[in-house]
């Protein structure tokens, strides 16, 4: 914790003890689909994230809905996850390439 804190002070964020200051806030949307196990992460990084002010909403949808608003860029953050379904160390590496149409990161672009 003292840690994210103090990278957050070099960053300019101001705290006031152990929590971020209403002069220097951040909020963001975390998109995740609507499934057991990506609430219960949403929620749990959420908690982390409070202890220091920083207020994290979540958006739970349906998966196609998480893959359409993701490959569309209408997300701050989101939870995703990539398995190869081929024995080619490109099927990892070309979500890293900027023109791929696995780039939903938006790397690049």
């Amino acid at each position: 914790m003292e840690g994210a804190i103090e990278l957050l002070k070099e960053a300019g964020f101001e705290f006031v003890g152990k929590k971020l200051s209403p002069r220097t806030p951040i909020a963001f949307e975390f998109l995740t689909t609507n499934s057991a196990a990506a609430s219960n992460i949403g929620e749990c990084i959420q908690q982390d994230l409070a202890a220091v002010g920083i207020e994290m909403t979540i958006r739970n949808v349906d998966f196609k809905q998480c893959i359409s608003e993701m490959v569309s860029g209408h997300y701050d953050v989101a939870a995703s996850g990539w398995i190869a379904d081929f024995n080619d160390p490109i099927n990892m590496l070309e979500i890293w390439i900027s023109n791929s149409g696995n780039n939903i990161c938006f790397l690049g672009r």
